[in-house]
């Protein structure tokens, strides 16, 4: 097998690279859109494959069963739940949303849905659509428009 999330991230490095090239508005904004939906695949899919991963490398014990359980409910329950019951058996940190790089991940992903389920609702002159990314934008520089 080789990992899907080996693609995504790939694709989101060639995206960000384009991007950052790209001189025309509107490709720029498909190169960073597309950007951000691949990176936030890669970080669920990184995820999603360990759990499946050990699921299936296990041969026997509570951690075998517990990893199948997860791999069964893995589309039910939300990221963070699946990473902090990952770590729990595995060790690592839990999800932090205050520290990096969780805080980075929470940004991409709230960008992501924003993106995938936009409601078209009508906001003021250059208002971003999610008050988390008006911090980012003035942090990079970048205007709203």
């Amino acid at each position: 097998m080789k990992p899907f999330s080996f693609d995504l991230t790939g694709g989101f490095v060639y995206f960000a690279d384009a991007a950052a090239v790209e001189d025309d508005v509107k490709r720029r904004r498909y190169f960073n859109t597309a950007c951000i939906v691949f990176a936030a695949g890669a970080i669920e899919s990184v995820i999603n494959e360990r759990i499946s991963l050990e699921a299936v490398l296990l041969n026997s014990g509570a951690s075998r069963s517990f990893y199948e359980a997860l791999a069964e409910a893995q589309r039910s329950i939300s990221l963070k739940d699946k990473w902090n019951l990952f770590v729990s058996v595995q060790g690592g940190h839990h999800w932090d949303s205050s520290q990096e790089p969780y805080q980075s991940y929470d940004m991409i992903i709230t960008i992501r849905n924003e993106l995938l389920h936009y409601k078209a609702d009508f906001l003021g002159h250059l208002e971003p659509p999610v008050n988390r990314i008006r911090p980012l934008l003035r942090r990079l520089g970048v205007p709203s428009e």
